[in-house]
């Protein structure tokens, strides 16, 4: 094991499936590569965005 790696997040782990979970995140923690989400398709989450911010303006903006 490392020296540097912080073992007071391991000591929580009651047995050896736990460990190995509470390791993984350490090192791998959960992050979104493509910044994708799953519930509107392949959108990029910046495009989803800037969807519904023009769809709430045009709702909005220009009433008389």
């Amino acid at each position: 094991m490392s020296i540097n790696r912080n073992r007071a997040k391991l000591n929580k782990a009651n047995n050896g499936r736990e460990y190995w979970i509470i390791l993984n995140l350490m090192d791998y923690p959960p992050f979104c590569e493509y910044d994708v989400t799953w519930h509107h398709g392949d959108v990029p989450n910046y495009k989803w965005r800037s969807y519904k911010t023009w769809k709430h303006n045009r709702k909005t903006q220009y009433k008389d």
